[in-house]
């Protein structure tokens, strides 16, 4: 496992949200994210396996004062996430978890995880989020994931992961992810392993001087409604480690 060195000493000095996943007791790595806009997660079990479901319906508006207000060409969106602790400036970070898309990602601009920096009105836009579809377009099965980089100012680059894809391919499968990324001010950079697979390398962002960076898991998306479509995503074995 990358970093797996790295992971033993920040064990000792309690920069990790969580130990070696592979054996982590779920209690341990659940308790370090929390609801996010009154929505608590959902523990299911499988197979002796727990883990995190998340189920979006139609109309499940989300519980945050800015999910009633129109915005990016939706009258609401619909939302059901939780999030992590505040993360350190200047730093790198690991991220790894397991993903399972059971249901729905088929509509336009569906996340289902986000490195965020909310810290205020004047500072609110996301830094990373991971979606399926194209901002301002349809989904294209054949594009497979996106990533959508949120520059400062709300502008949006796109950055298309062929190899995590198409949605129909992947659903049922547990899927690894491994996110490596800078919280450095100013321009910052990300990796990005999906299972062991070494598929974005050293692309950059904008980290801006106002953000607290933080994680967000779950789904979110904007309501529409013509897309009646259930969503359900599940994640497991969830680790944050400060690397650097």
């Amino acid at each position: 496992m990358r970093y797996f060195l790295t992971f033993l000493f920040f064990i000792l000095t309690s920069n990790v949200y969580a130990t070696d996943p592979d054996r982590l007791p779920d209690d341990t790595w659940m308790k370090n994210f929390w609801e996010n806009c009154g929505y608590y997660p959902i523990r299911h079990q499988e197979n002796n396996n727990v883990f995190w479901r998340f189920t979006l319906e139609k109309g499940d508006r989300g519980g945050c004062s800015s999910d009633n207000m129109v915005r990016h060409g939706a009258s609401y969106w619909e939302r059901k996430e939780v999030e992590g602790r505040k993360l350190k400036s200047d730093a790198t970070y690991e991220v790894q978890f397991k993903v399972r898309f059971l249901a729905g990602f088929e509509g336009n601009r569906e996340t289902f995880f986000q490195l965020h920096g909310f810290n205020g009105p004047g500072c609110k836009f996301p830094l990373l989020m991971f979606k399926f579809g194209e901002l301002g377009k349809s989904w294209a099965p054949d594009y497979g994931a996106r990533l959508a980089i949120t520059e400062h100012g709300g502008k949006y680059e796109v950055n298309h992961v062929q190899n995590f894809g198409p949605i129909d391919k992947i659903k049922g499968i547990w899927q690894y992810v491994e996110f490596i990324f800078e919280t450095n001010v100013g321009k910052s950079k990300y990796s990005l392993y999906l299972n062991n697979k070494l598929e974005v390398s050293g692309e950059e962002f904008d980290v801006p001087a106002c953000k607290i960076p933080y994680i967000k898991f779950g789904i979110y998306r904007p309501g529409d409604p013509k897309y009646g479509k259930t969503s359900i995503v599940d994640f497991d074995d969830v680790l944050v480690a400060k690397v650097k």
